[in-house]
């Protein structure tokens, strides 16, 4: 009977990629061009996924408002309120600074392949072609984590609504992962299937996102105890088993504030002016969102308590408060979040795709041509290696959640070491040449000392996330399920 011809299309591998098309013909600009063409060496190809928009750009990093929630239920009793909420402070001041020099590459190079082009274009002669090569592998591995991250999260989420809901005992190891896989290959399946309704999509749940994070968050501050503002802003007392060490929270920050950028830029029409500020707003309008929860959390959240042996009920802070104001609110509230949270899966699947893609466009994976062939502008290949490698990261659920975490938060932890050899590379140059920035936008012409802040602030962040686990891991916890949110915390 032979393939059909209906599914011969995805799964025939033996076309390459062939010539560029005309960057017009994939809806590029009149500015597009220019600024393609300024850069001084042919762009293989421009806007790819057209349906790529700013709110793509934001729906990356909106939703982490929800993973931040989660992460609290170990972090809050290892540092307090007080150090809960000034410790996401400085996080957001150093990543501020982060994606300020950022937005200023973007605004004078908003080319194809992201941080790896601009690697190779300011790093030390000698040096830049291995820390181009580097810098694509680090993003690669750093966005085939991410998915799984946001599967642990679903997954708690959905057994912590089915608890509530009146399940007498938690999912097993086994039914997590079967959730989890189940819910990438779903995702998996739109994210190609229906890739041109995204954009539509992402509008609307860009707007749920800002909505939800509303309704969880003001009944907490109306009809739960809180505490005293001055014990809050101005007593740093910390009321733990810990000595009061800023970083385990610090480790939580760095991983929800934590973006990449780069795939996406080229996608993005009129990018010189676009993508720094769809950036700008996606940075401030994540921080807003954060910030609503943190301080729920820090005002009104429940004590700890080491001495009592059902502490928040066995869920995170946040759901325990919503537990005593209402338990049918705590339902919708945790339904509410699996439900974004499956699209954030969607979407974090799809950008996973756009990065393996754009580094197998450019030559620096194994079966490059492979992962590089699209049909009809679906990067099917690369789409199929992000749901394969999430999935099988779900299976180490099976063994011990603590392991999965652990390689969970090397996603964050790859998107720091990346912006630390990138930003590096950029203070080396305009250091060593600084007269090669002299024209352009305001934004674009910072001094090095702004990526050389930069470029400190990401390894500050990334030496919090690469020391040792506070809780020593044993044959006796390493299945506990509240060891698997703080990550390497």
């Amino acid at each position: 009977m032979g393939v059909p011809p209906s599914l011969r299309r995805w799964f025939d591998i033996s076309q390459q990629p062939g010539a560029d098309p005309d960057p017009s013909d994939l809806g590029a600009t009149p500015a597009d061009v220019q600024a393609m063409a300024r850069i001084g060496r042919p762009q293989k190809l421009v806007r790819q996924f057209k349906g790529v928009s700013m709110w793509s750009f934001a729906n990356t990093v909106m939703v982490s408002y929800i993973t931040f929630i989660l992460l609290q239920a170990t972090v809050f009793p290892l540092g307090g309120p007080p150090l809960l909420f000034w410790s996401f402070f400085v996080g957001a001041i150093l990543f501020a600074i982060i994606y300020y020099a950022m937005s200023g590459l973007i605004a004078r190079n908003p080319q194809a392949g992201g941080q790896m082009s601009w690697v190779l274009q300011y790093g030390p002669e000698s040096w830049r072609h291995y820390l181009a090569y580097t810098q694509g592998w680090i993003l690669v591995l750093g966005w085939h984590t991410y998915p799984a991250l946001v599967c642990v999260t679903f997954t708690y989420v959905v057994n912590s609504a089915l608890l509530v809901g009146g399940m007498a005992t938690p999912l097993s190891a086994g039914a997590q992962t079967g959730v989890s896989i189940g819910a990438a290959c779903l995702a998996g399946l739109i994210n190609t299937k229906f890739l041109r309704l995204l954009s539509y999509l992402e509008l609307l749940f860009g707007i749920v996102y800002v909505l939800l994070a509303i309704l969880i968050t003001f009944p907490v501050y109306a009809l739960a105890p809180r505490r005293s503002a001055s014990d809050m802003f101005v007593n740093f007392r910390v009321f733990s088993t810990y000595d009061g060490d800023a970083i385990p929270i610090m480790q939580g920050g760095a991983i929800v504030l934590s973006m990449h950028i780069g795939p996406a830029v080229e996608e993005i029409k009129d990018a010189e002016t676009t993508a720094p500020k769809a950036l700008g707003a996606s940075y401030a309008l994540n921080l807003a969102l954060l910030f609503l929860v943190t301080l729920a959390v820090a005002m009104c959240g429940p004590d700890y308590d080491p001495e009592d042996p059902n502490l928040w009920l066995g869920y995170d802070p946040l759901t325990a408060v919503w537990i005593t104001i209402d338990p049918k609110y705590a339902l919708g509230a945790l339904w509410s979040m699996a439900g974004v949270l499956f699209f954030a899966l969607v979407n974090e699947l799809a950008c996973a795709a756009r990065m393996t893609w754009s580094s197998a466009r450019d030559g620096v994976l194994p079966f490059s041509p492979w992962l590089a062939h699209t049909v009809d502008g679906i990067p099917i290949y690369a789409a199929l290696s992000t749901v394969l490698s999430t999935s099988g990261l779900m299976t180490m659920q099976l063994y011990s959640t603590v392991a999965l975490a652990v390689i969970n938060s090397l996603g964050a932890f790859a998107v720091l070491v990346s912006y630390v050899v990138l930003l590096s590379c950029v203070a080396y140059h305009r250091f060593r040449f600084p007269e090669s920035e002299t024209k352009g936008r305001l934004l674009a012409n910072q001094p090095y000392i702004v990526p050389g802040i930069g470029a400190a602030g990401a390894a500050f962040m990334a030496i919090c996330l690469a020391l040792p686990l506070q809780v020593p891991i044993t044959a006796a916890n390493m299945y506990d399920p509240t060891l698997s949110l703080p990550l390497v915390c």
